[in-house]
């Protein structure tokens, strides 16, 4: 081993090999930690405890992590415990946070920037995704619709690499109202709203517009609204009404929200 030790604990793993942590050495009480492969005769780091103790307990649990207990320190008695994956790649590093667990990878490199280190990442060097794109330029190498090359669509996500997100979105401008029309006599009472489509949608497609009448009482004050959605292909809705004195407004929907209302429609009776 490379550190001589006694009073440390020897631990059988589930791979095979056996864990050595712990013990007291030249320096004193060791936090150190090795493990012995049998198969190739070999040494190598495995991190360290926690806590440096020696006499104490190390069981190996049925998930591979090993639970250290009790035992003796500079300080006295310990009745700490701690639950440890340890190393068993020769890198030093706790497999709980190794990038690359079962390959030693000691300076954790990661030039692709994708959690997963070079010495074990099929392509180390960027590109996972297949898209014509490594990190860092590709800002995403784990989905082949964000790169440099992608249009930028509305969706909260930075598409196109270049820091921002969603740019070049915004809610559409209002429609046109055009002259509504009064219902025809008879049933079911209505009338019509008419409108021509924004002039700016924004960047996004309109998905919908919503229609608004609103109820005059004889002085031409608003008394009620009643507002209905209807689709992006529309520029015209019979809308079913209570007899009355009605004005139209209407609105345009995207991906980003509501528009504002467009100006009031003529003054129109359902019937």
């Amino acid at each position: 081993m490379a550190t001589g030790r006694y009073d440390y604990t020897a631990t059988a793993l589930p791979d095979g090999t056996v864990l050595v942590a712990g013990g007291l050495g030249n320096t004193g009480v060791l936090a150190s930690a090795e493990v012995y492969d049998p198969v190739s005769d070999t040494w190598s780091s495995a991190g360290s405890l926690a806590t440096g103790r020696y006499l104490h307990t190390a069981t190996a649990l049925p998930d591979g992590t090993v639970l250290v207990a009790g035992g003796y320190h500079d300080a006295g008695v310990l009745a700490s415990a701690e639950l440890n994956t340890f190393a068993d790649d020769g890198d030093g590093i706790d497999d709980a946070t190794d990038n690359c667990p079962s390959v030693a990878n000691t300076g954790q490199a990661d030039t692709d920037r994708d959690g997963t280190g070079d010495a074990c990442d099929a392509t180390p060097t960027g590109d996972a995704d297949g898209d014509g794109y490594s990190p860092p330029a590709d800002c995403d190498d784990t989905e082949s619709s964000v790169n440099p090359g992608a249009t930028e669509i509305y969706n909260q996500v930075d598409d196109d690499c270049d820091g921002s997100t969603d740019e070049g979105f915004s809610r559409t401008s209002a429609p046109t109202i055009r002259n509504a029309s009064s219902g025809a006599n008879g049933r079911p009472v209505n009338a019509t709203a008419r409108w021509s489509a924004p002039t700016n949608n924004g960047g996004d497609p309109i998905s919908s517009y919503l229609v608004q009448a609103q109820k005059l009482n004889r002085s031409g004050t608003v008394i009620a609204r009643t507002t209905v959605s209807t689709r992006s292909s529309a520029r015209s809705l019979v809308v079913r009404l209570s007899t009355g004195r009605y004005k139209f407004r209407v609105s345009a929907v995207n991906a980003l929200g509501q528009s504002a209302w467009s100006a009031n429609s003529n003054i129109v009776t359902a019937r």
